[in-house]
């Protein structure tokens, strides 16, 4: 059987087989984007944003931090999209890899956020986190 290269939001790809029922792809999932349909990948973009957390929670792997941020500012970032603007005022979900723990919420921070995934969906992702606040 031949094999699929199959590439997620952020640029890391798998390979899947490819079944005799239907060509179909088997599911995957990219824990930085979650599932791949096989789609287009979204160009890089990056934001530099303040905001207060709202909520802090794990995912169900440990090591994967869900934070809900009321967007306070949105600043573009070097070269690339800007995906964030016009977002102020806004609630957004973050996921992130930095080590992070309860007493973030209701604190402000900074941070630079990037969108990740397929034309079949993504997440917002954060990281440099810092508490200006």
């Amino acid at each position: 059987m031949p094999f699929l290269l199959i590439y997620c939001g952020h640029g890391a790809n798998y390979s899947s087989l490819k079944s005799g029922e239907g060509d179909k792809i088997l599911p995957n999932q990219c824990e930085e984007c979650g599932p791949s349909k096989g789609g287009t990948a979204v160009i890089p973009n990056i934001s530099l944003i303040t905001g207060k957390v709202l909520k802090y929670g794990k995912e169900n792997v440990s090591y994967i931090n869900i934070i809900t941020v009321s967007i306070d500012s949105v600043i573009d970032y070097g070269n690339k999209p800007n995906f964030l603007r016009g977002k102020e005022g806004q609630e957004i979900i973050f996921y992130s890899k930095e080590d992070l723990s309860q007493e973030i919420v209701n604190k402000k921070i900074s941070g630079e956020a990037s969108f990740r995934g397929d034309e079949g969906g993504g997440k917002w992702w954060l990281s440099n986190i810092k508490i200006i606040q």
